[in-house]
């Protein structure tokens, strides 16, 4: 069976920030409407982080997968690549996949109408389920509550980890060679930790 990293990497998706925006309100002791104007821009900043990790407000930059070597797939491609894992062909490893990868995926593949196997791929992020089909490091090398970073965890045990980005200024360039990192060290802690796995 092929064992495939996935990772994949996201951004806010911009048609969507006014949405997110609407439930942004400055604290009620603030009266001067140019303090308002200026707390609500600051919370604009930070929103913009949390919409590029919200399942429903962010929007896919790429898809990275790893087998023998690290390539971007498109959404359709990814749909494709699914049924091999449905007939127990290939296996998808992920760091935090059942928490936000799969999640994301799902939903990008319904607003695309690639509805042939969200079913099946939303089956996989099912917590504490034990599946052939995706092995979920987080879950697997964690104490529950417990969670250490898929950076830490290299760096314990393999030595070395990714280098951060700045996600706010990164290019999408500079993102898809941070996602092949990620791919990388995600296969580094999978070899590792895979007589126990």
């Amino acid at each position: 069976m092929k064992q495939i990293i996935l990772d994949i990497e996201t951004r806010p998706n911009p048609n969507l920030e006014p949405l997110f925006f609407e439930s942004l309100k400055a604290p009620k002791n603030i009266k001067d409407e140019e303090k308002i104007k200026a707390n609500l821009e600051e919370q604009k900043k930070g929103a913009k982080k949390d919409m590029a990790v919200d399942i429903d407000y962010s929007e896919i930059i790429c898809i990275g997968i790893r087998e023998e070597e690290s390539k971007h797939i498109t959404l359709e491609e990814f749909s494709d690549l699914l049924d091999e894992v449905e007939k127990g062909e290939a296996r998808l490893i992920t760091y935090n996949g059942k928490n936000f990868d799969i999640p994301v995926l799902v939903r990008a593949l319904l607003k695309k109408g690639l509805t042939r196997n969200v079913r099946f791929l939303n089956s996989l992020r099912n917590k504490y389920n034990v599946s052939y089909h995706h092995l979920d490091l987080q879950e697997e090398l964690n104490n529950f509550g417990k969670w250490k970073s898929l950076d830490a965890l290299c760096r314990i045990y393999v030595g070395s980890g990714k280098e951060d980005i700045d996600f706010n200024t990164a290019t999408d360039e500079e993102i898809k060679k941070h996602n092949f990192e990620c791919l990388a060290t995600t296969e580094a802690l999978y070899k590792f930790f895979k007589p126990i796995l």
